[in-house]
């Protein structure tokens, strides 16, 4: 997984500490030890990022995940999967489709937007970024 950043707990907890990440973009925290499921993770990303409507499975959670627009500005976005380890740790297979899945949306963000059109205008680059916490 290329675009997954690593860092240790230690630097999670350095970087929670710092008023830094506080002020520095849009930051959610996804606690892997209890998603076990697709669909406990997809409730997870919903609650986080405050979808305007509940998502459905995978594509519906792509759907919102490649919009929001109800964030305002963000130029920045960060995911921390918490106790990466954990996530569906007796699913090897989703797991690994998910990361990917995960590879994808940072792809989109990066360069695909550029071709796409939310909230009715051209999209625009965001800094959108997934650390693995372990």
């Amino acid at each position: 997984m290329e675009r997954l950043t690593k860092i240790t707990k230690e630097e999670f907890k350095i970087l929670t500490n710092n008023i830094c990440l506080k002020n520095n973009g849009f930051n959610i925290i996804i606690s892997c030890k209890y998603i076990q499921t697709w669909d406990q993770l997809a409730e997870a990303l919903g609650n986080a990022f405050q979808f305007p409507i509940r998502n459905e499975g995978l594509d519906g959670t792509w759907d919102w995940l490649t919009d929001l627009s109800w964030l305002g500005d963000q130029k920045r976005i960060s995911i921390y999967l918490y106790d990466e380890k954990e996530l569906f740790k007796n699913d090897s297979s989703l797991k690994k489709q998910v990361l990917c899945w995960f590879e994808e949306l940072i792809q989109f963000w990066e360069v695909d937007v550029k071709y796409a059109f939310i909230a009715g205008k051209p999209g625009e680059t965001k800094e959108f970024k997934i650390y693995s916490v372990s």
